[in-house]
């Protein structure tokens, strides 16, 4: 892991709006995606689907911001974009769909 934290780190500094606190940001985001996927997992092997899809979910949601916050360091969303992806789910729902249905922004 800390190989990945290393090449993502180079990779994001050379974005336009790179800042420490976007990269710990962006970590974040995929550190919670991962523990909801770990919680999810647990909850399937019990056969709590309901509850394991719920939080599948709230994970692709927050896989969806840490992309928002990769697309906001290299300068490819709006400050606003930015700042709905925290703060309204329709926004990062909307974008993770959009990055799965017509390919990551290229």
């Amino acid at each position: 892991m800390k190989d990945i934290d290393q090449r993502m780190r180079k990779a994001l500094t050379s974005g336009q709006n790179f800042r420490p606190q976007y990269f710990q940001l962006y970590r974040a985001c995929l550190s919670n995606a991962y523990d909801l996927l770990c919680e999810a997992d647990i909850l399937l092997k019990k056969d709590c689907y309901a509850r394991a899809y719920a939080l599948g979910f709230t994970a692709a949601e927050e896989i969806g911001k840490a992309l928002v916050v990769a697309d906001w360091i290299y300068g490819l969303i709006s400050e606003q974009e930015f700042h709905e992806a925290f703060t309204k789910h329709h926004t990062k729902q909307t974008y993770l769909e959009n990055v799965f249905s017509a390919g990551y922004r290229e």
